[in-house]
């Protein structure tokens, strides 16, 4: 496939990379989906390493990926991120590294409301670690998205996008 430009988008999915597993197909199809516009490379992690060098190597990929094509680089794709410090250090540093980068953040796909309940209620249980990373990310996202929802989630817009498993639309 030709692009106009080199511009480009980066897709990082929170997921081990094992073909003809249901969800990385998932991602598959939708990273289609954004290469219909701009050429997006997909990350994930790699199953052939321990837990910690997993997710050791899946961000040190993430860094590499981006210091070597910023300039090129429009937005950033982010499926389901584990919110903590690396996270939200990684968001400070492409946001400080290239103001103009747009980053989505994909949300499950279970409804706004029940999510927005799920949050609150973690507060209520005291899970103030991950309510402390999930607003402080939130000023690095430009938008979320959902599968087959709109609306509003931390005052910001969410995209509705298509669900990934079927590749047809």
């Amino acid at each position: 496939m030709k692009y106009k430009n080199k511009t480009m988008g980066l897709y990082i999915a929170n997921v081990d990379k094992i073909k003809n597993n249901d969800y990385y197909n998932k991602i598959i199809n939708q990273n289609k989906f954004f290469n219909k516009k701009f050429k997006t490379i997909i990350i994930c992690k790699s199953p052939n390493y321990s837990f910690i060098l997993r997710y050791l190597f899946f961000y040190k990929n993430i860094i590499k990926f981006f210091i070597k094509f910023k300039n090129n680089l429009r937005f950033i794709y982010i499926r389901h991120p584990r919110h903590n410090f690396i996270f939200l250090f990684l968001l400070f540093f492409f946001k400080v590294q290239k103001k103009s980068l747009i980053i989505i953040e994909e949300l499950p796909t279970f409804p706004l409301e029940l999510l927005k309940i799920k949050f609150f209620l973690n507060l209520k249980v005291l899970n103030l670690n991950q309510h402390f990373l999930r607003v402080f990310s939130n000023y690095f996202i430009d938008h979320y998205s959902a599968i087959g929802n709109k609306g509003i989630f931390f005052k910001k817009k969410v995209i509705n996008i298509f669900n990934g498993i079927d590749d047809t639309k």
